[in-house]
């Protein structure tokens, strides 16, 4: 068996492929394989892909017709055979030596179930990389069943549990337990996958190591237009929901866990609300106001005492349906972001982040 499957989705992203498989060979790891799945695209990247496992035996390529990146992901565990699988985007980079090393702390000690390391999420605008949001777990440790159960509501926050990107999985567990990416979610298909995952873990290993860069595109419009899609946001959050309760309920956790679980709802759905009313009408923003409304009734006072006075204020504003006061909001936040815009490509500013990022 090879030691370390690497599943990267190929859409339209020709021109990342080379790069994104050169950083993974730089490790120069042996036993392992890098599976393309070619989810349809429309430019050359089949072509490449080909070209790729022409050149390098590590490499296995699978063409597909399109059906998004939740089935190119289940094409590469089916086809993969790494004791060890890790998710990337073609257009993200990864540190190689730090992953190598915890490819080899995975292999060397079998009682651990899932590794997490930090993500650096990289802003960049005309091509030049302006900031950089590092999000890590804040220790590095072993931590056994009741320790990553109590720090649920912290990893969630430091974005350790939302992406697949981040984890060094199990195959195994994966296909002994048949988790699968859900065909039908088009969006946060990675955290629900993950929280299933979770459900079977008694150790994980966390690192505040960052290893991961996210490539965070000026206006991230794949994941505004993915979001438009979802007609009705409780049915998302439902997705989630029920994916966390099933590991509560698997792993045998207590109260507290369950409270975690709510705060941890309630502050996705209120990310969510906020994302969605930026780029609806009066009527759309009525309704998403009606839908969290009847939803929240149902939270515990505890969750929404968890959030901060910002988000209490913008949740009351919501839940009474202050279309006027929200749209206010929304062309402040479009404001704020417009001299954002301005001032990051200003000479100066352009000099200051290029000589703090390269």
């Amino acid at each position: 068996m090879k030691l370390c499957s690497f599943i990267i989705p190929v859409y339209n992203c020709g021109g990342c492929l080379e790069g994104c498989v050169a950083g993974i060979q730089s490790m120069q790891l042996e036993q392992y394989e890098i599976i393309l799945v070619d989810d349809g695209s429309g430019d050359d990247s089949g072509v490449i892909c080909d070209r790729l496992a022409e050149r390098y035996d590590e490499i296995r390529v699978f063409h597909q017709e399109n059906k998004g990146v939740s089935s190119a992901r289940n094409r590469g565990i089916e086809m993969s055979e790494g004791e060890l699988i890790i998710f990337l985007d073609a257009d993200d980079t990864m540190e190689p030596e730090k992953l190598r090393r915890l490819i080899h702390t995975m292999e060397d000690d079998d009682t651990l179930d899932l590794l997490i390391y930090g993500i650096s999420f990289d802003y960049y605008y005309h091509g030049k990389c302006y900031r950089r949001d590092e999000l890590a777990y804040p220790e590095t440790e072993r931590m056994l069943r009741e320790a990553w159960t109590n720090a649920l509501i912290q990893l969630y926050l430091c974005n350790s549990i939302t992406p697949v990107w981040n984890k060094i999985f199990r195959r195994k567990s994966i296909l002994d337990n048949q988790i699968r990416f859900k065909s039908e979610m088009f969006y946060y298909e990675d955290m629900e996958f993950s929280l299933r995952y979770l459900a079977h873990c008694n150790t994980i290993y966390n690192t505040e190591e960052i290893v991961y860069h996210y490539r965070q595109q000026e206006d991230e419009g794949n994941a505004k237009r993915r979001l438009l899609r979802i007609d009705h946001l409780p049915d998302l959050v439902s997705q989630l929901e029920a994916a966390l309760q099933d590991m509560i309920a698997h792993l045998g956790l207590g109260e507290d866990a369950v409270n975690a679980a709510n705060e941890i709802l309630v502050q996705f759905y209120l990310i969510q609300v906020q994302e969605k009313i930026a780029t609806s009408n009066r009527r759309q923003i009525a309704q998403i106001c009606r839908e969290i409304s009847d939803w929240i009734k149902d939270r515990p006072d505890a969750a929404l005492d968890s959030l901060s006075d910002e988000s209490r204020d913008y949740l009351e504003a919501v839940i009474n349906g202050r279309i006027n006061w929200l749209l206010a909001n929304r062309r402040y936040t479009a404001i704020r972001h417009r001299i954002a815009v301005f001032v990051k490509n200003t000479p100066l500013y352009q000099r200051l982040k290029q000589s703090r990022y390269g």
